[in-house]
This record gives structure tokens, C-alpha cells and sequence, in this order.
């Protein structure tokens, strides 16, 4: 798809700058939207379905990258049911507004508890509110026949944000303090931010017709394979919590529509941990 004219919803956030920079590394100066104007977004509420409608009246976007979303901040969101319902409100206000190619931000948490490994595609089981909205917007989409991909994306790490598990470990562990792990298995990032941004715009300027596709790093993951790596970035010994599952997706789908990110999950650990022991020099420098 050349010189398409591309809508990013949720641009304001996490993922939907890291998206913007992306399509702007392709010479596309994509239009932006986040539920409050600034800067050169526009802002509009996709909750309400009329202001969606004129939103696409005005921009007449020939992709829409549906990246607006109450993101969970922290285990208790993702069963607050009203938060899914407004997601899932904003995807169907989206989605019957126009007529664009759609590519719909979802999720992994839509595997829910997986039983088997690797996950496919068909094996989604949501068990929270989140994952449930999430997995009801892929249906929405298919039920109403619109041409639209959905990349089940990981949750996400690195700069500008330093919190999250992956954070949160690699910043104790470089400061010499002690990370607490959680005791129960969780849903923890595991997929670069740049890296989940330039798979979603490949998605987006291709012509994938697929529905949902697993999106990750290839290989088996999990917290003590992450805890190990953070260990030898370090040079100390960590503590582990509850033995944690491993995960795997099949990345199949992925591979079939080039969907896979040419770094791995260690070497962006890597990059993230010299970029967090570079900040800590810098405030120790600026301190003396």
C-alpha cells in the first residue's frame, strides 16, 4: 500500500507514539487522535459514536491504527468491567464509523491460562474483563466483514517507561537493591515497544486480511528465564517468586506475513538495562 493516508487512535499513549515515529520513519505523517487534543492531535471522545462518525468525515483515512484503549495499571484493572466496556465501546464506535482498513490492537491476555505451547491463534480463552473486550472487538470486526488485521500484542517495556516487571527488576538489580517478584503467575511484558510499533505499521501498509495474528519474539519465555538474564546484566544474585509458567506463541501467522521483530527478547533486555544504567550515571554525575 503506497502514500496511504493513515489514522493512529490512542496516539497520545505508549504505543501509539512509538507507532507515529514509526510511520514517520516511512515518510508517513500519519493523523493522530487521544481523547484530549495537544499538539497536533486531534482530540475527540470514541466512546461517542457521532464523534467518530465526524472524525472520519474529516480525516478520511484509508487504514486506521485502533490503539486507544484503559490499559490495566495494575492486577485489579484487569477485571474492572467497566473500563472493558469503554474499550469495547471505543472499538465498535471506530469500526462502524467508516469504511478504512482496520488494524486493531489486541492482545495476548486473550490466551488467558494457555494449556499447551505453543499457542495458536485458536486457542484464545480470555478470563479477565480486558481480555474479554479484546477478544470481543476481533469478533465485532469479523461479524460486521471489515478488511482488518488484529496483532495480539504482548505487554510492553522500555524507554520512556520504566516501571512493569521488566522495570521494576532491572532497576533494583542495577542499583544493587532487591527486586520483589510476584508469587502468582502474572501477565508481565515481553515485547519491545519499538518493536511492537514497527510489527503493527508493517501489518498496517500490507495487505493482511487475517483477522488475529500472535505477535512476539520466537522461543520460550518466561519471569525466571527474564530473571536469569537480569542476573548475569547485573552480576548478582536474584531472588525468584512462585515458579512461573513458560510460554511460547506460534508465530506461524506471523513469519507467513513477515509480522516478526528482527531483534530478540534478550537483546532488547539488554538495550533496556544499558539504557537505564546510562540514565543512573547521568543523575549520579549531575549530583556531585
Amino acid at each position: 500500500m503506497s502514500n496511504p493516508k493513515v489514522l493512529v487512535t490512542g496516539a497520545a499513549g505508549y504505543l501509539g507514539r512509538a507507532l507515529r515515529a514509526a510511520l514517520a520513519r516511512r515518510g508517513i505523517a500519519a493523523v493522530g487522535c487521544d481523547v484530549a487534543a495537544s499538539g497536533d492531535l486531534l482530540g475527540v471522545d470514541l466512546a461517542d459514536a457521532d464523534a467518530a462518525t465526524r472524525l472520519f468525515a474529516e480525516v478520511c483515512p484509508d487504514v486506521v491504527i485502533h490503539a486507544a484503549a484503559i490499559l490495566p495499571r495494575s492486577a485489579g484493572d484487569y477485571g474492572d468491567d467497566a473500563q472493558a466496556d469503554l474499550n469495547l465501546a471505543m472499538l465498535r464506535s471506530v469500526a462502524d464509523a467508516g469504511s478504512a482498513r482496520m488494524v486493531f490492537v489486541s492482545s495476548m491476555t486473550v490466551y488467558g491460562e494457555p494449556v499447551r505451547n505453543p499457542v495458536r491463534e485458536s486457542d484464545a480463552a480470555p478470563l479477565s474483563s480486558y481480555a474479554r473486550s479484546k477478544y470481543r472487538g476481533e469478533g465485532h470486526l469479523a461479524e460486521i466483514g471489515r478488511d482488518h488485521v488484529a496483532p495480539r500484542l504482548p505487554g510492553l517495556f522500555g524507554l520512556p517507561r520504566r516501571n512493569g516487571l521488566i522495570g521494576n527488576v532491572l532497576r533494583a538489580a542495577l542499583c544493587g537493591d532487591t527486586p520483589t517478584l510476584p508469587a502468582d503467575p502474572v501477565v508481565w511484558s515481553a515485547m519491545h515497544v519499538e518493536d511492537a510499533a514497527e510489527v503493527v505499521v508493517r501489518l498496517a501498509l500490507t495487505e493482511v486480511a487475517q483477522g488475529p495474528i500472535s505477535v512476539g519474539y520466537p522461543g520460550v519465555l518466561s519471569i525466571d528465564r527474564f530473571v536469569a538474564l537480569a542476573e548475569q546484566l547485573s552480576g548478582r544474585d536474584l531472588p525468584r517468586g512462585a515458579a512461573q509458567p513458560d510460554f511460547e506463541l506460534d508465530l506461524g501467522l506471523a513469519a507467513r506475513f513477515d509480522a516478526i521483530p528482527e531483534a530478540t527478547f534478550e537483546s532488547r533486555v539488554r538495550d533496556f538495562a544499558r539504557a537505564l544504567a546510562n540514565e543512573r550515571q547521568s543523575e549520579a554525575n549531575h549530583d556531585r
